[in-house]
């Protein structure tokens, strides 16, 4: 219905004569701009016919959230004179230039976990 989208997936020398596990996350398939209209699965070998495949269990399901800790981190103990701290509540910090580069990929947010200053990264 004009809303064909496609992504492909290759596994290169998978193991054989076992049950291998795959978590796909449709995040991954970039080309796919859609979820309301999957149709199919294809599953194949190359070359064509040269291998046989026993597909069990395929599913789709939503991405575990991992919830944000309720309790912090237990506070250091060394003396500020041995430590070079980047990021503390209970240290002096030397200056850091960025926590964050612009060729990153991660997602970059400053939280509290139970009063203490935290930087998130997903």
């Amino acid at each position: 219905g004009g809303d064909d989208k496609e992504h492909e997936l290759v596994f290169e020398a998978p193991a054989q004569n076992n049950w291998i596990n795959y978590h796909l996350a449709l995040a991954d398939f970039t080309n796919l701009t859609t979820k309301s209209n999957i149709s199919q699965i294809i599953f194949s070998a190359t070359p064509a016919g040269s291998a046989t495949a026993f597909i069990d269990n395929v599913f789709f399901s939503k991405e575990a959230v991992t919830p944000t800790p309720t309790v912090a981190a237990a506070d250091p103990t060394d003396l500020q004179a041995n430590v070079i701290s980047l990021f503390s509540n209970v240290y002096t910090d030397v200056t850091v230039d960025t926590w964050r580069t612009s060729w990153s990929s991660a997602d970059l947010e400053e939280i509290q976990v139970a009063g203490n200053d935290v930087k998130k990264y997903g």
